[in-house]
């Protein structure tokens, strides 16, 4: 189970490599595959707790409930199925968090936003995680961390088909459909599809998810691997602002608390379409090239309904446009690790709104962003038991230039398997569109909104110890100058709104730790973050200062090898905190200084029964029915049970 950070070790040939993956049918054309296609890492570790063949063993329905698997990540939820969580990592957040998919990005082009549980767990081969130190981060102009989704590539020459399905309170229900097989030799045809939809616990928190992702890859030759997807996802989103303290005796009482606004609503729609080929230009045929050609379509309509204290429903129309192209060339020997490429990005917003019953306009304006890139990075060991890994990057947007870099050491102290790696990086964030364009009568700004620069320093120690034990501690210190702050404001009418500003000054320090064990059957994996987070010099809790997640599993073979069967126990906790409000109709999140959310701790136990090429889930979550928030004032989820089942069919 042992996962850990890939040691300097020269990459497998990745002509004669074949993924071990119990789904995938290979056919007599070993030779055309190039495996890890996607991956930022050059390999695919399927040891790791982050990989298909341990995520099949789990029971999370999406990318969202992975993250607390990975240290130094705090996922802020709402409670609700579909809803926009705010990802935060090594104290930063979702704004500075790089989330790609095969090494492109999949951010919202207009606030920055990811929502990781719009994701189909099914499509996932790995999930690889970053902190702003290491090279993928600083290569992709990552300040804060990095998460890059590496998705299943399929080489069957039989029809493969799966079926996931999952149903819990609320009527909540998740279908997942996949069918693949090769149409000709060497060619792949991959189609999938993804709904979930639910009443939702309160009122105006149903959601209708669709997500429908087709894929041709092609395997050239032994050379040159060609994939073209279509990644579509459509949600609408009841968006009632929380539960209303003033009207509400128990925001725990499903049936009696009262929303804010039951009536507003928003609807996303997203195209990602992305052309990635892969080539082995030069005789080293662990040395690759990567072109990657992207675009992406963004539309989100925000509906205000007539609650909010007016008449007239608020309806903002947000639209954003992005082509990219990009081009990296990667180096690989037993002396010396090399990346080089070229990035080309532009982009384009525009938004409209108005008031329904009077047609005023309450704002209309758009922006555009030319942005071209240069990035290198470059390892190689000395004396046996030092790396340096120098990174560079070089930016140009709208006429603004600005030049980052990264140096980190891996040491090697000859202590058993030991591994330290000590770093510091220079980068800079500009603003998004959100931040620097968008405007209505929600938002102020008292001046320009101008570029953060992030300091980050990190020390880490991982020691993989026996088989399958893996123990690793990181501490970190971020420095943000002329950070870029949200803070809460009121428009003249009292509604909620931001008022988007620079300070001179955030800075974020923490400790992560990971510990993974197995012996025989069992295994355990825990994740540690605690972080301190400041503003001008004063304290202030963001997010929880301790976060703290365990699962104690077992697995074994039963009836005479017949049934393989895993039964876990899981546990969170977060200290007491702040936290931050989500406001729906800016899709972004603003300091809570109202309320204060206690510490709480929660229980979940599963079981996941395998028969053959079925599967069964069953969960039954928040076990002591523990009444607790992680966002202001959205209650969590009480005792629940939750039913799936997983379905592979062959031939």
């Amino acid at each position: 189970m042992g996962s850990g950070k890939p040691r300097f070790i020269a990459a497998p040939d990745s002509i004669t490599s074949v993924p071990s993956d119990s789904l995938l049918t290979i056919d007599s054309l070993r030779t055309r595959f190039i495996p890890a296609i996607g991956s930022l890492r050059h390999t695919v570790d399927s040891s790791s707790w982050l990989h298909s063949s341990q995520l099949a063993w789990s029971d999370g329905r999406s990318v969202a409930d992975q993250v607390w698997r990975m240290p130094g990540f705090f996922l802020r939820d709402l409670g609700e199925e579909g809803k926009p969580s705010q990802l935060n990592g090594w104290g930063s957040d979702w704004r500075t968090i790089a989330v790609l998919m095969d090494g492109r990005p999949v951010n919202d082009p207009i606030t920055g936003t990811t929502n990781l549980s719009e994701i189909p767990i099914e499509f996932i081969e790995q999930i690889e995680e970053y902190s702003g130190l290491h090279a993928p981060a600083m290569m992709w102009n990552s300040q804060g961390s990095g998460l890059n989704l590496v998705t299943k590539q399929y080489n069957s020459l039989h029809p493969i088909t799966k079926l996931r399905y999952s149903q819990s309170p609320h009527n909540t229900l998740l279908t997942d459909g996949l069918f693949t097989q090769n149409l000709l030799r060497g060619l792949n045809f991959m189609l999938g599809f993804q709904r979930e939809v639910s009443d939702g616990r309160f009122s105006g928190s149903g959601t209708d998810n669709w997500n429908v992702r087709t894929r041709l890859r092609y395997n050239f030759s032994q050379r040159l691997n060609i994939v073209l997807t279509d990644f579509y996802t459509k949600t609408i989103n009841g968006q009632n602002g929380g539960i209303d303290l003033f009207t509400t005796s128990n925001i725990f009482d499903e049936r009696n608390a009262f929303v804010k606004n039951a009536k507003a609503s928003e609807t996303i729609a997203r195209r990602d379409v992305s052309l990635l080929a892969v080539a082995q230009v030069f005789d080293d045929t662990a040395s690759t090239t990567h072109m990657s050609a992207f675009y992406t379509n963004f539309e989100r309509e925000y509906d205000g309904g007539s609650g909010a204290g007016t008449a007239a429903s608020l309806l903002n129309f947000h639209k954003a446009e992005v082509n990219g192209l990009r081009l990296q060339q990667s180096f690989r020997s037993t002396v010396l690790h090399t990346d080089i490429g070229f990035q080309s990005e532009h982009s384009y917003y525009t938004s409209d709104g108005f008031f329904d019953s009077s047609k005023v306009h309450s704002g209309m304006n758009h922006a555009q962003r030319d942005k071209q890139s240069v990035f290198a990075s470059s390892s190689t060991p000395l004396l046996n038991y030092v790396t340096p890994v120098l990174s560079l990057r070089w930016d140009r947007i709208n006429g603004q230039s600005s030049s980052s870099m990264g140096l980190e050491f891996r040491i090697l102290p000859g202590i058993s398997d030991v591994e330290l790696s000590v770093g510091y990086s220079q980068s800079y964030r500009y603003p998004s569109f959100q931040e620097s364009s968008w405007e209505d009568s929600t938002i102020f700004r008292t001046s320009v909104v101008e570029k953060e620069k992030h300091e980050y320093t990190q020390i880490e120690i991982a020691y993989p110890f026996g088989t399958g034990n893996y123990l690793s501690i990181s501490g970190f210190d971020r420095r943000i100058e002329n950070a870029i702050l949200m803070q809460p404001w009121s428009t003249g009418g009292g509604s909620p709104a931001i008022r988007i500003m620079n300070i001179p000054e955030s800075r974020s320090r923490g400790v992560a730790a990971r510990l993974e064990l197995a012996y025989g059957p069992l295994s355990f994996l825990g994740t540690m973050l605690y972080t301190r987070y400041e503003e001008a010099d004063s304290a202030k809790t963001l997010v929880p200062e301790i976060l703290l997640g365990g699962e104690l599993s077992y697995r074994n073979r039963l009836f005479r090898d017949a049934l393989d069967a895993k039964f876990g126990i899981r546990s969170h906790y977060a200290s007491r905190h702040r936290g931050m409000n989500f406001i729906p109709q800016l899709l972004s999140y603003t300091e809570n200084r109202s309320v204060e959310i206690g510490q709480w701790t929660r229980l979940d136990v599963f079981a996941i029964l395998r028969l053959g090429d079925a599967s069964v889930t069953l969960a039954w979550e928040n076990l002591l029915d523990a009444n607790y928030l992680i966002t202001p004032v959205y209650p969590m989820p009480g005792r629940s049970f939750r039913l799936g089942v997983n379905w592979t069919f062959l031939d």
